[in-house]
């Protein structure tokens, strides 16, 4: 039985995408615009395959992520919650689950939008600034912290890595697809479970 509820957050809460992808042309200048039959198309490639497309060296990677999370922190106000996320937080929060969130974003960043959006209440821990390997640990150490087994705690995400650090922590894993990455990709990384919709959440951490 699922105790404690682990979320992602940029992806999996927030629709930050239109913002990321904003970031992304602005840093990485290309000869035009990535459409939308582009984004589709990189949905559901590797990492290793997107960065081959824009030619962009894994060493790149670290310094764009934190100067495009710094042009996150100035566009938060147009960030919104995925429809019904809000919901699905409802249910898991009535239905008695420990929730918290692990992110690459600011705390202060994650906080105003949970404050904003009426969100704050559902979440018991939020930890922000997290290193691109560093979730595993972290996720770990919440679970001691709510002592709870391993096998009682689950970790929502929507990128790879989120269900990769799931495995290393021995934890379930919830892979959503409402984010960037494509369900194929994720797939291929064998989470517990892969979810279409947000209303569809509840059910599917009740069945573990």
């Amino acid at each position: 039985m699922i105790k404690l509820v682990v979320f992602d957050f940029d992806g999996t809460i927030a629709d930050s995408f239109g913002i990321i992808l904003a970031a992304f042309e602005e840093l990485v200048p290309q000869q035009r615009k990535i459409s939308k039959h582009d984004i589709e198309v990189l949905r559901n490639k590797p990492y290793k395959d997107i960065l081959k497309h824009f030619n962009i060296s894994i060493m790149k990677v670290p310094g764009l992520v934190i100067k495009g999370r710094s042009m996150l922190i100035k566009s938060i106000d147009a960030v919104k919650p995925f429809a019904g996320i809000d919901t699905a937080l409802r249910r898991l929060n009535d239905d008695g689950y420990r929730m918290a969130i692990i992110s690459s974003n600011s705390p202060k960043n994650i906080q105003y939008f949970l404050d904003k959006h009426n969100l704050q209440d559902y979440f018991q821990n939020v930890q922000g600034n997290v290193g691109l390997l560093g979730k595993t640990k972290l996720i770990t150490n919440l679970a001691r912290k709510n002592g709870c087994a391993a096998k009682e705690v689950v970790y929502v995400g929507d990128e790879p890595r989120d269900i990769d650090a799931a495995h290393k922590a021995g934890v379930h894993s919830v892979a959503v697809t409402w984010g960037f990455i494509g369900a194929s990709v994720l797939e291929t990384h064998n989470p517990s479970a892969l979810v279409n919709n947000p209303v569809d959440l509840p059910a599917t951490i009740a069945g573990f």
